[in-house]
């Protein structure tokens, strides 16, 4: 495996056409939900190593069991690669 992503396959021919008044729209608003306890531990739990390692940051969000995550470490090991998923589950599967 080389670690390549899947094509994409779409029956969309391009751009949305609504999708710079969306972009617009949500650029305007301002997020109100308050952090989760557990989001913030999480994020200051790594937030000094981020800021401390001077090194070019790869993040992978949606990572799912971590397992992209460590192949980008492999391959860009100058880099600080941080995963992130919401589901502790899959996160805990990976080996």
């Amino acid at each position: 495996m080389r670690g390549d992503s899947l094509p994409v396959y779409s029956t969309q021919a391009g751009v949305h056409p609504e999708l710079g008044r969306l972009v617009e729209k949500h650029l305007r608003q301002t997020h109100r939900r308050p952090i989760a306890e557990h989001t913030r531990a999480a994020f200051d739990a790594v937030r000094s190593r981020v800021e401390g390692s001077g090194s070019p940051l790869i993040f992978d969000s949606f990572c799912g069991t971590g397992m992209s995550t460590a192949m980008l470490a492999d391959r860009y090991r100058e880099c600080l690669v941080l995963g992130i998923d919401k589901s502790s589950h899959r996160l805990r599967r990976h080996q």
